[in-house]
């Protein structure tokens, strides 16, 4: 009777090569992501501020008014943001605030954004932004009725 032999393999290459694979089909998948809307359909662009340039309290950025109720949209991208505090608001004459975006210790590559819809009564208003001085800009895109 002949023995039977058992030959022990090593499976890293195999490993190693699935984990290529992985690697090859992730850079692939990355690269291949749409290319992101400079701004939904109907916005225009209406303010942007530079973050490193120096700090803002309440900074205005745009003021508009509305002759009846409408809804207002904003969108917003936030490039390279590294700052500590930030805060979007829109603010009536009233004094009424609608908070856009509040946060803290915010950081954001070069694909951060956001987006705000509300509907408000006639009035004037403000979208005031709030932010310690750090890297980044803010680029605000509106649709006003």
């Amino acid at each position: 009777m002949t023995p039977i032999v058992v030959q022990k393999r090593s499976s890293t290459p195999t490993v190693v090569a699935i984990a290529l694979m992985l690697v090859v089909a992730v850079v692939v998948a990355t690269r291949q992501l749409p290319a992101r809307q400079p701004q939904p359909q109907g916005y225009e662009r209406l303010a942007q501020a530079d973050l490193a340039a120096q700090a803002h309290q309440d900074h205005e950025l745009i003021a508009f008014s509305l002759a009846q109720t409408g809804e207002v949209g904003l969108y917003f991208t936030l490039q390279n943001l590294r700052t500590t505090a930030f805060e979007l608001a829109v603010v009536g004459a009233d004094g009424t605030s609608y908070t856009v975006m509040q946060a803290d210790a915010l950081r954001t590559d070069r694909r951060g954004d956001g987006q705000w819809a509300e509907t408000l009564p006639p009035g004037e208003y403000q979208l005031l932004l709030t932010a310690a001085q750090s890297a980044g800009t803010v680029t605000v895109y509106a649709s006003i009725p």
